[in-house]
């Protein structure tokens, strides 16, 4: 029963075929005084029948959707991941903005890619993270003729690791130029001192495209340091959530979906109509009040009801 009272509202379509169901199995029961236990237990294996037919023809339109936003967030999640690692870099590795910039247009998306690829932190990602700190370590001045000399002979196969990658992910030729033109500029300064100053370097980078603030959330997610946050802990797919107001339009709000950086996707009670809301954003709304997980009596609320339907009924 109390599925059937979050999962179809007096307002939703398919209101009248539910209710009808739960009619017809209290009726069933009904006829069958003698034999209530038996009675109940069919009706309750036809109600979970319905049910389950009903929830699959939803989570089928539901099923592209969700598809499509475990890509978007491994996307993002891979894009997070990789401009922490270089705004990191940067702290402990000074470089050059001119070098950084370029950093961040061709090889994040590129290391972005791979997380895609790879469903998460695999081999290729690990590699690419390697490439990365040895290029900040060749942009350094070495502090002896040792290791000037052993870092010479690294630069050749980070450049070639950096660009297969580039052109794996389909640089454009004008690109791969402004790209490695940076890197070599920075590296000729310690190569061949003589050839000019270097260019002033940065100990803290903030990428254009996501903010400090954002990464730093992000970093605290990792760590599950953000008790707003763990709010969104105990929700599951089926799980219902209530907005007051309304959320695009929804006020009641089943989770079709929930990802591994904690995205959301809801949808109404007949799954045709789905929003998302990512993690902080309902966590936020939680702490507003215009979002809350319904409580665990919620089933005893509608047997209630459902009690005081019967006893009406039968006066």
């Amino acid at each position: 029963m109390g599925l059937f009272s979050r999962r179809f509202p007096e307002h939703a379509h398919s209101y009248a075929p539910a209710l009808e169901q739960v009619q017809s199995a209290c009726a069933a029961i009904f006829r069958d005084p003698r034999h209530p236990a038996e009675a109940f237990a069919r009706a309750h294996s036809s109600l979970i029948a319905w049910l389950t037919g009903e929830e699959a023809r939803s989570d089928a339109g539901l099923a592209s959707e969700v598809a499509r936003m475990e890509h978007n967030e491994r996307q993002e999640l891979g894009t997070l991941l990789a401009l922490e690692n270089l705004c990191d870099l940067t702290e402990r590795y000074p470089a050059p903005e001119s070098v950084l910039r370029p950093l961040e247009a061709a090889w994040v998306p590129h290391m972005a890619s791979l997380y895609v690829a790879e469903s998460g932190e695999g081999p290729d990602w690990r590699a690419a993270c390697r490439i990365l700190q040895q290029l900040f370590l060749s942009l350094q001045a070495p502090d002896s003729d040792a290791a000037r000399e052993s870092r010479l002979l690294t630069i050749p196969s980070i450049n070639a690791a950096l660009r297969r990658g580039l052109l794996a992910q389909g640089a454009e030729p004008a690109q791969l130029k402004d790209f490695f033109g940076a890197i070599t500029a920075t590296q000729e300064c310690w190569i061949r001192p003589a050839q000019g100053q270097r260019e002033r370097v940065v100990s803290a980078f903030t990428p254009r495209h996501v903010s400090r603030e954002q990464i730093e959330s992000f970093a605290r997610q990792l760590t599950d340091d953000d008790p707003a946050l763990k709010q969104t802990g105990p929700l599951h797919a089926g799980d219902w959530v209530d907005f007051e107001p309304a959320y695009e339009g929804l006020s009641a709000a089943r989770v079709a979906w929930v990802g591994v950086n904690g995205h959301l996707l809801l949808c109404d009670s007949t799954g045709g109509r789905h929003v998302s809301l990512d993690c902080e954003q309902f966590a936020a709304m939680m702490r507003a009040g215009r979002a809350r997980m319904p409580e665990q009596s919620i089933t005893r609320k509608a047997m209630l009801h459902l009690k005081a339907d019967l006893t009406a009924s039968r006066g």
